[in-house]
């Protein structure tokens, strides 16, 4: 399969998507798409560009649908370099700029692609063999910014318009759509003036599209640009619904979007979940938190099928540390914690908090990288909020000094530190015990071959290295004994022996 293929089909699925950032981070595979982007060329024996523009725009179409999928930034794509088209394209790809802010050359650019949509009606390999992709897509808000004064001031009849907006959802041009309603999304804002004209181009291009375009591919691809640029669009359309009750012409416009609502998987809350969990009283999110925790709980304490689960979402504990901090949330949490260890439920409690400790989130991706500004101008290193993660590791450090004031809470917080630092290292062991089993079936593989039959004759048998009583690494995971018994050092002493000489680690085996 090409890569452009492969682009254009995850593009087109996005629970494809997700699988992928289930397996590694999106540097690893959206950085070498970013450069290759970036480092687009022709070939010195180009024949024809519409293909060109095609692949170049579907791998576009896949770094786009992850970066506004998951709210991902230019360091989260691997770019370092100031001048890369796609940080551009993010960073100011919705901005239109006025023509003596042009080149010479962009200028003939904007006037070549005006003249082959609207008046000669075609696109020849003359204009794409002289403007890369690059340029073009960086072009695009201008182009609509002129196209939308052509309708205000009647320079463009309808008839034009359609026909024009007609190459715009081809296969090869039809990601410009991207940066192109997303300027007409902000420019509603901007100039109401203007309305009747940018509402008449994205009915052209969203509410009648089936009837533009006969390419099954293409509709696809619509589908897929819409899923991006809906939220925006759905709320500038609102507001212009607000400010102007009586137009008839938004409605079918909300229509077309509302299928592609909710696409986003960005940990944002929404307000009306957020005005829940804040009206709790006596503390409002922290007694929430406390309360999430809690029910996960009883949950887990009697599994059945009829049992209904507890009502949870993860976005609960990301806004709660992006409002209240880490080290409040962190607190919050240990204190659920003393309490359900002093009814008799530690076990669970504590699994359920350092999952919530261990879920990853988008700004631990690329810790510490250096960053690019909004312009895109200069290089600065990229600060976060610390995380509950580190948040816990500063409680343990401090265990030794809480022990002698609560030593009930400085054993709650190493008992639920030493658990999250196994639960993070648990995808190391398995992935060692996967290489180890691959290694042995390969070595014996090679045993078996009649090649080796003579040189291996004196090899032993190799069942050690995978399973049995070889290696053994996940024997300490499992028992009849107490979910808490792996926790406590094998010589059955108190579990904050290692405080003596001051050292947090030695107390907890590592």
């Amino acid at each position: 399969m090409s890569l452009k293929s492969l682009c254009g089909q995850l593009a087109r699925k996005p629970s494809a998507l997700d699988v992928m950032l289930l397996f590694d981070k999106p540097i690893s595979f959206l950085q070498p798409l970013c450069e290759l982007l970036d480092n687009w060329r022709y070939d010195e024996d180009q024949g024809e560009y519409q293909p060109v523009y095609e692949e170049f725009g579907l791998i576009l179409l896949l770094v786009l649908s992850f970066t506004h999928r998951y709210g991902l930034s230019v360091v989260d794509l691997g770019i370092r370099t100031p001048d890369s088209f796609v940080a551009k394209l993010l960073n100011q790809g919705h901005l239109s700029r006025a023509m003596d802010d042009l080149t010479e050359q962009e200028q003939n650019h904007l006037d070549g692609w005006i003249r082959g949509l609207f008046e000669i009606g075609t696109l020849g390999d003359e204009l794409m063999s002289s403007c890369p992709p690059q340029d073009f897509y960086l072009l695009v808000p201008t182009l609509f910014h002129h196209i939308v004064l052509a309708c205000s001031t009647k320079n463009l009849s309808d008839e034009g318009l359609k026909s024009g907006l007609e190459y715009l959802v081809e296969t090869f041009l039809i990601p410009s759509l991207i940066p192109g309603i997303t300027w007409l999304s902000s420019h509603l804002w901007e100039s109401r003036g203007d309305a009747n004209a940018v509402l008449q181009i994205l009915a052209a291009l969203i509410a009648n599209s089936g009837s533009m375009s006969n390419n099954s591919e293409a509709s696809q691809m619509l589908t897929a640009i819409l899923n991006i640029i809906a939220k925006n669009l759905e709320h500038s359309l609102r507001w212009l619904q607000r400010a102007e009750p009586s137009r008839q012409d938004v409605e079918p416009l909300l229509k077309a979007l509302r299928g592609s609502l909710g696409w986003e998987r960005r940990g944002a809350s929404d307000h009306t979940e957020l005005e829940s969990w804040t009206a709790s009283p006596g503390g409002g999110l922290v007694v929430s938190i406390k309360q999430t925790v809690a029910n996960l709980v009883q949950w887990g304490l009697n599994p059945g099928i009829n049992i209904n689960p507890a009502n949870y979402t993860h976005r609960q504990i990301l806004v709660g540390v992006k409002m209240l901090g880490a080290k409040r949330i962190l607190a919050a949490i240990i204190e659920e914690v003393k309490n359900q260890t002093e009814t008799g439920n530690g076990s669970v409690v504590l699994d359920v908090a350092s999952a919530l400790i261990c879920a990853p989130d988008a700004q631990s991706w690329d810790a510490g990288a250096p960053g690019i500004d909004v312009l895109g101008a200069e290089i600065r290193p990229l600060q976060r909020r610390m995380n509950l993660r580190e948040a816990l590791k500063n409680e343990a450090d401090a265990a030794p000094k809480t022990q002698k004031t609560d030593a009930f809470h400085a054993e709650t917080v190493v008992r639920l530190y030493r658990k999250v630092e196994a639960q993070l290292q648990m995808p190391q062991q398995t992935l060692m015990n996967d290489t180890l089993g691959a290694l042995e079936g390969d070595i014996n593989q090679a045993l078996n071959s009649a090649a080796l039959d003579g040189a291996m004759a004196g090899v032993g048998s190799l069942d050690g290295i995978g399973g049995g009583d070889g290696l053994g690494i996940g024997d300490g995971m499992g028992g009849d004994g107490d979910l808490m018994d792996g926790l406590i050092g094998s010589g059955g002493g108190d579990l904050l022996d290692g405080f003596v000489n001051g050292e947090l680690g030695d107390g907890m085996g590592f």
